[in-house]
């Protein structure tokens, strides 16, 4: 529960910079000035979902080989396995007191340097903890049917996260170039809510799933 309870502190975090927005601008059109705390909230948001995977897949591996007693694992588990460590280094952790921590940290390893915002990204950090018809079961949690939605429920605040990190949000058309995008504190507590609604609906599924693998074996 650990990658959670971090996903739950930085979403706090960024509700205090919008009240530390709302204290600076409490009525009236929010100084310009005071516009990058709200999109520190962005980035800070966005952030929390990588987070999230980069903790809650870890985790969870030595839970996963254990459920299965190092059975049918998952072919995407196994391919990194195999990639992280040579035949010498498995058998020597064979001999290891504590075996599973250091599949762990292969895993770990291995998604050290990727970015966990994308739905191509997410989807390849689920395939490590086999987890089949991922989206379906996260959009019964949304209530969202499409696949495609279910997928970009988030997007937009990744995109403007983008802007912000690459660009300080500025424009990049003729039309707005070197203009800042306006940003407000209703956008900002859509994406802190948004954002929170899906993970949750990562983390119902995820957590489901796993107890089911236990439950089983």
């Amino acid at each position: 529960m650990a990658a959670f309870d971090n996903f739950r502190s930085i979403m706090k975090r960024a509700e205090t910079l919008v009240d530390l927005h709302k204290v600076l601008c409490p009525r009236g059109k929010p100084k310009a000035e005071y516009a990058d705390i709200l999109r520190a909230v962005i980035v800070l948001s966005v952030s929390a979902v990588d987070g999230y995977f980069h903790e809650k897949i870890p985790e969870n591996i030595a839970r996963l080989i254990q459920g299965k007693r190092g059975r049918n694992l998952p072919g995407k588990l196994i391919d990194v396995i195999k990639a992280e460590a040579s035949h010498e280094k498995l058998i020597s952790i064979m001999f290891e007191k504590r075996r599973l921590s250091h599949i762990v940290s292969l895993v770990r390893k291995s998604m050290k340097e990727k970015t966990y915002q994308d739905p191509g990204k997410i989807e390849e950090a689920i395939k490590l903890l086999g987890i089949d018809k991922f989206w379906e079961k996260v959009g019964q949690q949304l209530n969202v049917q499409k696949e495609k939605k279910i997928k970009t429920y988030i997007q937009r605040y990744i995109n403007r996260r983008n802007d912000i990190a690459h660009r300080a949000d500025f424009g990049q058309t003729k039309r707005n170039k070197n203009k800042l995008h306006n940003i407000n504190r209703s956008y900002a507590n859509k994406c802190i809510d948004e954002v929170r609604q899906f993970i949750e609906a990562i983390e119902s599924v995820i957590e489901t799933e796993l107890k089911r693998i236990n439950t089983r074996t």
